[in-house]
């Protein structure tokens, strides 16, 4: 799963389960992107994204919208 409108570093452990983790990434303490990974999903051994989930790129913070070359 390529999200490129999502950041690719600087995520957290949300909650962690035997097969499963959810993943967050906060700015200003308040989550904006969350994904999911799982292990041995059908057709994929293994740990993979599951799922995901994100807010307005505007609500990125704004180094990470520079990066891309995006003007907010």
């Amino acid at each position: 799963m390529f999200q490129p409108v999502q950041p690719d570093r600087g995520y957290r452990v949300e909650r962690q389960e035997a097969d499963r983790v959810l993943y967050s990434f906060d700015v200003k303490g308040r989550p904006k992107v969350a994904v999911v990974v799982a292990k041995d999903q059908k057709h994929r051994p293994g740990w993979g994204p599951e799922t995901n989930a994100s807010c307005d790129p505007a609500e990125l913070p704004a180094r990470y919208a520079a990066a891309q070359g995006w003007e907010v």
